[in-house]
């Protein structure tokens, strides 16, 4: 959480929020004065340090005549005290007599929230206003523009008058009026400008943020609310404040008014259902419809009747939205309860929210002397939610980190049962993208393995013992496979099925070198006094079809072609020929260099489901009696080509010698005992049973 908040804190968004929080604290520098019976001394005032608010008792009469024959008292700013004297339309005039300083030479005025049309006479001299104040409904055309003047006064006493038309707002209202010097008024006016600016602007923001989160991720519907909250505080501060909207749009006066009360309908049916969704809270079922129709409804009100009706309504907003308020407080201490993530970041800002929407309700019926706090306790709510989203994030992203790296440990655990360049032949990217009946067609060389006897020597060993002798041979050969470009596809009890897709060559070469190794491998056995082993390999190359085959619940991927059976089958011919490696004679053409390894044909024998013979090399590389075997592999050779032009004498004395020189070769050893039985010599060299 540390974290997620250090990075909120530096974002530039925070900085924006920060910026305009002290500029709206440092436009609360406002002297409050306190006029007493339609006179304020201001004598000891200072005009060049600050501005003062012109409240308390003005001398207040119907109409805009600026010396009625009797006029009342009434305080400033307050509209209570005229729906006291039954005043709820028409016009009124209020005057206040000044005392400055003599020191004072030029002031600046600034007219508050005045609720329709006004105009500031001072000594008599129109000096500021908006719209046009009129008796009568037909000259009155009501204006919410901002009301600002500057110009040279004398020092000693002087007199300003306020004049108020209003047809349209039930709330006919007397806003403050603010003194100062040219300087400090100025001043103050910017920091005010500044200060709306700059937190319509951090509205927008976060809402465009928001509303883009939701966008794409439509599951969130917690940033859909944090974006609809703003974009009603965007409109209920646009039209209200210091009225900055009417600068840019000459929109009807009605529209702002409805648009200020629209904005507050939604405000608080959305704080409640956002406070829901954000804690995943489960309140009765009615709770969040009943809010929403009640906004509705008073939307409904709001637009289609004239703003003097709608605007009698405010009381009963007002309850319902404190209503609203203290709702949502509670869920969110429920929320505390159930420790709900970010509930307590969500309370301290509805708090402050919340306190601040009061202060500014409190100084709007004259009850406190403050300014205007609704929109930095939004601002301020907004960061804490922006805690609790960049907490969020912090939290899914480390998930999601987490999740990767145990995907990635899947896929890599998933390789060891489907290995990567399976998939990557099938053009797959994991082991998730697999489906049923994927396949492609390729040239490829099969290479078998098989350890010779392995039955008998698995009935001295216990289950365990076999499995340990079986996993520490695969580990002595499985890299050397991966080593020559190929995989391992599967292990049929102590064989292995090996696919070769770059070449020929790379199967041979691994071949080799797993005979080097198993020869290694038993030197370290003999130590330990155990007897050797012996593995025989197959080879073979053709066109084979690599794909996933099962159902839907169960699949795997395999090869399948009659180039798997050629070579399983020449690997058991190791077992007839008492050889190390043989290939076929299709692999043997794909080798780039036959002529680097040494080798001999062993003839050609007949496969099962193939109806022509399959030739049969004998590669003599990695047999530990290399030496000798090419010593005779001449004589060898003689017996074999007297063999297959049926001169058997010469093929018995040539098998003989290279018995008497070598007796561990095999082949010859199989030649000699079918020309010396009863069989026909035509079929010596073939294997029936293959």
């Amino acid at each position: 959480m540390a974290d997620a908040g250090g990075r909120f804190l530096r974002s530039s968004n925070m900085r924006t929020l920060i910026a305009c929080i002290l500029l709206a604290l440092a436009s609360c520098s406002v002297r409050t004065g306190e006029a007493e019976q339609g006179v304020l001394d201001l004598r000891s005032w200072d005009s060049q340090s600050d501005v003062i608010s012109l409240d308390g008792e003005w001398l207040f009469a119907p109409g805009l005549s600026p010396r009625p024959a009797d006029f009342q008292v009434v305080r400033l700013p307050a509209d209570s005290d005229f729906h006291s004297q039954k005043i709820e339309t028409g016009c009124v005039t209020l005057k206040l007599k000044l005392r400055l300083p003599e020191s004072v030479n030029k002031v600046g005025l600034i007219s508050g929230k005045q609720l329709s049309s006004h105009r500031i006479l001072w000594n008599e001299r129109v000096v500021a206003g908006a719209g046009t104040p009129a008796c009568s409904a037909p000259e009155y055309e009501p204006s919410l523009e901002p009301s600002v003047s500057f110009w040279n006064v004398k020092g000693g006493d002087s007199e300003i008058v306020l004049q108020i038309a209003n047809f349209d707002n039930y709330e006919i209202s007397a806003g403050r009026i603010l003194l100062g010097s040219e300087k400090t008024a100025q001043t103050f006016l910017l920091r005010r400008v500044a200060g709306e600016i700059v937190t319509l602007g951090a509205l927008i923001i976060v809402a465009f943020y928001h509303l883009g989160l939701f966008a794409l991720r439509r599951r969130e519907l917690s940033h859909l609310m944090v974006g609809v909250l703003c974009i009603t505080g965007l409109a209920h501060f646009a039209s209200s404040g210091i009225h900055l909207v009417p600068l840019y749009l000459n929109l009807p006066y009605s529209m702002y008014v409805r648009t200020d009360y629209i904005s507050w309908f939604f405000a608080g049916s959305v704080f409640v259902h956002y406070t829901v969704l954000a804690l995943r809270l489960t309140p009765p079922v009615w709770i969040v419809p009943a809010n929403y129709a009640t906004s509705v409804a008073l939307t409904l009100f709001t637009l289609f009747t004239k703003p003097i009706l709608f605007t009698q309504i405010t009381p009963f907003f007002e309850v319902a939205f404190a209503v609203q308020c203290a709702y949502s407080l509670y869920l969110l201490l429920d929320g505390m309860r159930r420790d709900r993530e970010g509930a307590r970041l969500l309370f301290a800002g509805a708090v402050i929210l919340f306190a601040a929407i009061v202060n500014d309700g409190l100084n709007e019926k004259d009850i406190i002397h403050t300014q205007a706090f609704a929109p930095a306790g939004l601002l301020m709510f907004l960061a804490f939610e922006g805690l609790v989203t960049a907490r969020g994030f912090a939290s899914a992203f480390g998930a999601v980190e987490d999740l990767s790296v145990r995907l990635i440990d899947t896929n890599q655990a998933y390789t060891r049962f489907m290995p990567a360049e399976f998939l990557g032949y099938m053009e797959k990217e994991s082991i998730t993208d697999v489906r049923l009946g994927d396949h492609i067609q390729k040239e490829m060389t099969v290479v078998f393995a098989d350890i010779r006897d392995f039955t008998a020597m698995s009935e001295k060993m216990t289950p365990a013992e076999t499995f340990e002798f079986l996993n520490g041979y695969l580990s002595r050969v499985g890299h050397i496979i991966r080593d020559h470009e190929g995989w391992i596809d599967k292990y049929i009890g102590d064989g292995i099925m090996a696919l070769f897709p770059r070449s020929a060559d790379d199967a041979v070469k691994s071949a080799i070198e797993m005979q080097h190794e198993i020869l290694r491998y038993n030197k370290e056995r003999a130590t330990k006094g155990r007897s050797p082993i012996h593995v025989g390999i197959g080879i073979h190359t053709g066109t084979l079809i690599m794909g996933i085959i099962g159902e839907n619940e169960r699949m795997e991927g395999t090869v399948i072609s009659d180039v798997v059976n050629v070579a399983s089958r020449i690997e058991h011919l190791t077992k007839v020929y008492a050889s190390s490696i043989l290939i076929s004679g299709e692999t043997l053409v794909n080798l780039e260099d036959s002529l680097a390894y040494h080798f001999r044909l062993l003839g050609r024998v007949p496969v099962k489901g193939k109806s022509r013979p399959v030739s049969v090399v004998e590669i003599l590389d990695g047999r530990p009696e290399l030496e000798v075997m090419l010593a005779t592999k001449v004589e060898f050779e003689k017996g074999f080509n007297a063999l297959m032009i049926g001169h058997d004498q010469d093929a018995i004395r040539c098998f003989e010698y290279v018995l008497s020189q070598n007796p561990a070769d095999g082949a010859a050893a199989l030649y000699l005992s079918r020309l010396r039985g009863t069989e026909d010599p035509s079929k010596a060299i073939f294997i029936p049973s293959l």
